[in-house]
């Protein structure tokens, strides 16, 4: 079997095999920077790089980062209120706190 055919059968469901555990995919905005995304077995997005990378090195640097903190500890902040953040400290994340935010 050969053509069409032969490819459909490579790619079918039956041929494909299903990842067990999670994994980083590492992809291209249409400008060339790099970003990372956290996705489960069955595909789903967990987290995404808030950063973007010139270069493909510091992207899967940063993956690096985030696989060895996972002893991190967890800090509970979610009886503050914006006033109690500083936003700038925070970089892209806090427009996006602020736009949740305003009135």
């Amino acid at each position: 079997m050969t053509g069409f055919s032969q490819r459909y059968l490579e790619r079918s469901p039956a041929k494909v095999q299903r990842r067990k555990t999670m994994y980083y995919e590492i992809r291209k905005n249409k400008a060339g920077q790099y970003f990372w995304c956290l996705k489960t077995a069955k595909d789903e997005v967990v987290a995404c790089s808030s950063d973007l990378f010139e270069r493909e090195a510091d992207c899967q640097s940063s993956i690096h980062v985030v696989k060895n903190s996972s002893n991190a500890p967890i800090e509970d902040h979610s009886q503050l209120t914006t006033d109690d953040i500083d936003l700038e400290s925070l970089g892209p994340a806090s427009k996006v706190i602020s736009l949740q935010t305003d009135d």
